[in-house]
């Protein structure tokens, strides 16, 4: 027999958290009012009303972090951690103007318009810091998705030069100029190594200079096939012996200088 684990779907525990936070605030509501005796005056309502819109934030909030769990970009854990620390910091700070105004307050409440002024706007500032902070974290992972995906792709291409990096330096010749002519294939071959290895994901066009210099058309593909023709010339230096040495150099230097000129154009060294 096999068992299945249900899960529950997004909608489920979406309504489950709307539920949960509307029950929070019902029994809030609720408490303030059974805990304290009529007339229950404008103080009474404001920290009542203050601890329920506390609730409806972050319950807001969990919502929206879980619907955008599925989305292509979402909320990184630093600025999660950041926009609760916001609430609490929204809570704290209008909890304490609350207490200070309650010791402060006349009988006549002649400073309560002014009271809920002030309440007003430090809910508008935190609102702005948190909505600015997240808004910000999308666009920037927005921006440098690209460029990462890129890097990734040029790390990988770094790891498959590997096995001709290695081939290069174990090949034995007694041939003077075959000897000079595979040692400066492989001092070219490293510094192409190290660009692929120690790529930020493209030219100055695609990050830090907001594309004013995109990089050319087509120069990405040249870079991807002749790494991989590189790749594939390091059999036939196995074992530091190479079969036809003249045409397979000739090759590799041909392909070296063709990816070193669109390392150049796509400014990734």
């Amino acid at each position: 027999m096999t068992s299945h684990i249900q899960r529950p779907t997004p909608m489920k525990f979406v309504l489950a958290v709307i539920g949960l936070t509307a029950t929070a605030i019902l029994v809030t509501a609720t408490g303030g009012y059974l805990v304290t005796e009529p007339p229950r005056g404008f103080m009474v309502w404001v920290g009542i009303g203050f601890l329920c819109t506390i609730e409806f934030l972050a319950g807001i909030l969990t919502v929206n972090i879980f619907a955008r769990a599925r989305c292509e970009y979402r909320p990184s854990g630093a600025i999660l951690a950041i926009t609760y620390g916001i609430i609490g910091a929204f809570a704290a700070s209008g909890l304490l103007s609350i207490v200070v105004y309650w010791v402060l307050r006349d009988s006549e409440g002649s400073k309560d318009g002014a009271f809920t002024a002030a309440m007003m706007a430090i809910t508008v500032f935190w609102f702005i810091v948190a909505v600015v902070l997240y808004a910000y974290d999308l666009h920037s992972q927005a921006v440098a998705r690209p460029s990462k995906e890129k890097r990734a792709e040029h790390k990988n291409v770094a790891k498959s030069l590997a096995p001709l990096l290695s081939a290069l330096r174990a090949f034995k010749t007694t041939d003077d100029s075959v000897r000079t002519r595979v040692s400066v294939a492989l001092k070219k071959l490293e510094s192409i190594d190290g660009a692929f290895s120690h790529s930020y994901g493209g030219g100055m066009g695609s990050w830090e200079g907001g594309r004013q210099h995109p990089s050319p058309s087509g120069e990405d593909q040249t870079l991807q096939e002749n790494a991989g023709r590189l790749a594939s010339l390091a059999p036939r230096f196995s074992g530091g012996i190479a079969t036809d040495v003249g045409s397979t150099l000739t090759e590799i230097e041909q392909c070296i200088e063709t990816v070193s000129r669109s390392l150049d154009e796509v400014e990734l060294r």
